[in-house]
């Protein structure tokens, strides 16, 4: 969740385990998640506790500054440019 909005997985994958749970997310979606992350936006992961239930529990995450929090802004900087090139240049275009 991206301020409050969900964003859905593209594909599910089998996980290794019966009860776990592997996904993935496509490219416009997986850019939105790191502009999220470097606009500083609030992150929440959600899921259900039942098969055939809604998503009934949401976590925040929050991310603090650490050591390596700059290499991580100048790494998400980086495919945020390489994201940005890709849709003005990309096979849709």
């Amino acid at each position: 969740m991206i301020d409050g909005k969900s964003i859905l997985p593209s594909i599910t994958l089998k996980a290794d385990q019966p009860t776990g749970f592997a996904g993935g997310y496509s490219f416009e979606n997986a850019v939105a998640i790191t502009y999220a992350i470097n606009g500083k936006k609030r992150l929440a992961v959600g899921f259900n506790r039942e098969a055939d239930g809604g998503i009934d529990t949401i976590l925040p995450i929050n991310i603090t500054p650490s050591s390596n929090l700059g290499a991580f802004m100048d790494f998400a900087d980086c495919l945020i440019t390489l994201a940005d090139r890709a849709k003005t240049n990309g096979p849709n275009r």
